[in-house]
């Protein structure tokens, strides 16, 4: 009853997670600095206000002489684009307010986002350009395979570097001396500037060989690979082999490798047969921590190096018409949240004895 209860906790703990992850994101429709309902209309002196209404019943004429209408809530952008098609009509502006935040508009356009997801309507993705009104559903089909293509790689392969190299650094003392000081090193360094250090060297090595090296950007169909395998596989890496040195070192002072030590196995052996073993619930443990930072460094990377992936849409500057971000942030929370459960259900079912006895 106790598991069930806890399963279902953490259920709704990531349900919640993803309902604020999705109202977090949309916080930018709550900011307006033009009026919501209120339009300047620009006209020939031959067209009267009023003959709006007759296309448009749920207009009104606000003030005459001042030549403003007033539209329903949150349309007035949407008639400041159609008005304009009615003959007589030169332009219809939007009108400045000071800036503010309103509940009331996050709420209206919460609604209006979650109608047209309803309909199918994810929204699109613009710019400048050929890249105008994509639609999301279509990128997607894109920027997921792109960016899985380094991140499930680069995310098994940072376990299998902090595994790795935590038990070579128990077995070759004098080595791992060098790797503790290379872990407290990149510890030191924020995921940006290892991955702009990289993108230097490849700079670098291309100067030196008069040779492309390593791709640093996305080329049109061509996209970087090494890069952001690298980035999303050292930071990840860095704290798994922290959290591994320190269990197998809470482990190597226990009584059963006395006692393994005393029947005459070697070092490598009680490593591998026995303790290992033993701190495998310390490495599941870590792995949802190792998992998040590897997907924010995978939106860094594809960040610094251009790429069009599942991280790189949300931040990169070239969009300006982002109306399927909510969406994507979404996205990238489940997926996370998901690697969480999978680790968690891995941990839940691998039965670790730590009293074991060699």
């Amino acid at each position: 009853m106790n598991a069930m209860r806890k399963t279902l906790m953490l259920i709704f703990a990531g349900l919640g997670t993803l309902v604020g992850v999705f109202l977090l994101s949309n916080l930018n429709e709550a900011f307006m600095n033009y009026s919501p309902e209120l339009l300047k209309v620009t006209h020939r002196s031959n067209v009267d206000l009023k003959a709006l209404t007759v296309k448009y019943p749920e207009l009104t004429v606000e003030d005459t002489e001042k030549d403003i209408i007033r539209t329903p809530y949150g349309k007035s952008l949407w008639f400041a684009t159609q008005l304009p098609s009615i003959s007589g009509v030169i332009r219809a502006n939007l009108i400045p307010i000071e800036p503010a935040f309103s509940m009331k508009k996050y709420v209206f356009e919460l609604k209006q986002k979650l109608e047209h997801y309803s309909r199918g309507d994810f929204g699109t993705s613009g710019g400048y350009g050929s890249t105008k009104g994509i639609l999301f559903k279509d990128q997607l089909k894109k920027m997921i395979p792109r960016t899985l293509t380094y991140l499930l790689p680069g995310l098994l392969f940072s376990i299998l570097l902090g595994v790795g190299f935590s038990l070579l650094a128990f077995m070759r003392k004098s080595l791992g001396k060098l790797i503790d000081g290379i872990h407290m090193l990149l510890m030191g360094l924020p995921d940006f500037f290892v991955i702009v250090l990289i993108q230097l060297i490849a700079v670098y090595a291309s100067r030196l060989t008069d040779k492309r090296v390593i791709l640093i950007i996305q080329v049109g169909n061509e996209v970087p690979f090494l890069i952001p395998f690298l980035a999303i596989t050292l930071i990840p890496a860095v704290l798994i082999y922290g959290t591994m040195r320190t269990a197998i070192g809470r482990e190597m002072a226990q009584a059963y490798v006395v006692t393994a030590y005393a029947k005459g196995l070697g070092r490598s052996r009680v490593l591998l047969r026995h303790v290992f073993r033993n701190v495998l619930e310390d490495l599941l443990a870590i792995m949802p921590k190792a998992t998040t930072i590897a997907v924010s460094s995978m939106a860094v990377a594809e960040v610094l190096c251009n790429i069009v992936g599942v991280g790189g849409y949300i931040i990169r500057p070239f969009y300006q018409d982002v109306s399927a971000l909510p969406l994507m942030c979404t996205l990238l929370a489940v997926f996370t949240i998901s690697l969480h459960g999978i680790f968690a259900l891995i941990r839940k079912l691998l039965v670790v004895n730590t009293s074991e006895v060699a």
